[in-house]
Parts: structure tokens; C-alpha cells; sequence
């Protein structure tokens, strides 16, 4: 069991490592005009992409530094036997890479609505780093799948710290491959 979580745990580190290096092999050289471009008003640039995956990243790290510490909590929600895991599998459906059905995002992983400077492949990729080592200690926790974390956008939505790593993981490939799709696009600026 635990040779099967660790070979888990390594491939999700594999996949940050591998968002973050097709993401500055694409969008690297790419100017902040062309980053902002939006397929339409209510649509969300390659920029936007890249910056709601920061925001959401790093709302996790306060509940991941908790687990760290040692003073990890459930809440009353997270003490209901089934919503954990049923919280858990619902997340993991909805970020499925696979799927480029748009989703509505909640309002604190929402990303800046302004321009957003170039830099923010190299902010994303800086802060990938971090969410990366993040990875490698959490992955020496012991039983990942009885320890629960709290959402950062509901408090009544709770699941394993397995899933939660999972998410984030599956959320990075989603918004890559969606990042991607917009470069893709007849419309898209010359750059």
C-alpha cells in the first residue's frame, strides 16, 4: 500500500514539474498583449489561466502548513463519514483534464480581471517551486487518505489530503490544456 502511495505521490509531483515546463516552453516568449488576449469578454486570457492557478494554489498553503505543524483540524463537516469522500470524488470529476466543459470558478480562486504583466509565466513557474515542495513534504505524511483538509472555498467542504493533492494536480493540467486550446485558435495574435 505504502509503495503504491509513494509511486502516487511521484507522478503527481511529475505532473507540476511537467505543467510548469510546457508552460514556459509555450507561453515563455510570449508578450503580455498576447498573454491577455481573450477569446471573448467573458472568457479568461492564457494570463488568467496561469494566475487563477496561482491563487488557487496558494490558498491551500495555510491549511498544508497546519498539516505540517501537526495541528491539522476537522471541522463539523469533515466528521460526517460519507461528505469527505464524497466532497473528494466530486472535486476530482469536475477537474478532470479530459473534459473542456467549462466550469464556474468561485469567487476567491477567481483570477485578476486586469492586464497582467509578461512576467507571469516566470511568477507561475517561481510559485510552482513552492507548490512543489509542498508536495514533496506532504507526501511523507502518514495515511494522506485519513487526513482531512478543508476547502479554501467553502469550510463545509472537506476531503483527504490524498484528493487534495490529486486536485490541484488535475486543476493544473485542466487550465494548461485550456491555456493551450486558446493559444490554438485561428484568432489568436501572432506572436
Amino acid at each position: 500500500m505504502y509503495a503504491n502511495q509513494t509511486q502516487n505521490s511521484v507522478a503527481l509531483v511529475q505532473i507540476l514539474q511537467e505543467v510548469s515546463s510546457e508552460s514556459e516552453q509555450l507561453f515563455g516568449g510570449l508578450t503580455a498583449s498576447v498573454l491577455n488576449w481573450k477569446p471573448a469578454p467573458d472568457k479568461w486570457s492564457i494570463a488568467q489561466c496561469l494566475h487563477h492557478l496561482m491563487v488557487t494554489n496558494m490558498s491551500y498553503y495555510p491549511e498544508f502548513d497546519r498539516i505540517l505543524q501537526g495541528s491539522a483540524f476537522t471541522n463539523f463537516w469533515g466528521k460526517i463519514p460519507f461528505l469527505p469522500s464524497f466532497f473528494g470524488q466530486m472535486l476530482l470529476k469536475s477537474v478532470d483534464p479530459a473534459s473542456a466543459r467549462p466550469l464556474k470558478t468561485t469567487p476567491v480562486f477567481t483570477p485578476s480581471s486586469s492586464d497582467l504583466p509578461a512576467t507571469i509565466v516566470a511568477d507561475f513557474i517561481n510559485q510552482q517551486q513552492q507548490t512543489i515542495n509542498y508536495y514533496n513534504k506532504l507526501l511523507q505524511v502518514a495515511a494522506p487518505q485519513s487526513v482531512l483538509v478543508t476547502s479554501p472555498a467553502a469550510v463545509f467542504i472537506t476531503y483527504s489530503l490524498s484528493n487534495a493533492l490529486r486536485i490541484i494536480a488535475l486543476h493544473e493540467q485542466r487550465h494548461l490544456n485550456q491555456a493551450k486550446r486558446i493559444m490554438q485558435m485561428p484568432e489568436f495574435p501572432a506572436h
